[in-house]
């Protein structure tokens, strides 16, 4: 059985320098499945850290997921520390089958705010 999986960097530059970048992958989905996930989500300088960038970079993010036609975004892995600031950002604990903090969205017309991310 082969299993086929994408990942990719979602990077967040102010100028030419990078300041942090958010991991996602998706794996095999069954019909109707529309999540996303969230592996790792990094701002690089320390001094940086606590400024907004995450919450920046996260939230370009799932408005580009929003966009590809994503509608729930899964973390895959949390650090206790990092609860909070997910919670912050309208991700909640989910149990059962999908155990998690999971964000689903409802569908919207996205207007972009964002111009400084690549993908």
């Amino acid at each position: 059985m082969d299993i086929e999986w994408e990942s990719g960097r979602f990077i967040l530059w102010e100028g030419d320098q990078r300041i942090g970048y958010l991991d996602w992958m998706t794996f095999p989905r069954p019909e109707g499945d529309d999540a996303i996930r969230i592996a790792d989500l990094v701002i690089e300088q320390e001094e940086r850290r606590g400024k907004g960038y995450g919450r920046m970079l996260l939230e370009g993010f799932e408005e580009a997921a929003q966009r590809q036609g994503f509608t729930r975004i899964g973390l895959m892995l949390v650090k206790e520390e990092a609860f909070g600031f997910w919670q912050r950002m309208g991700y909640e604990w989910s149990e059962g089958e999908r155990r998690g903090f999971w964000k689903t969205f409802r569908k919207k017309r996205l207007q972009s705010r964002f111009r400084t991310f690549t993908c």
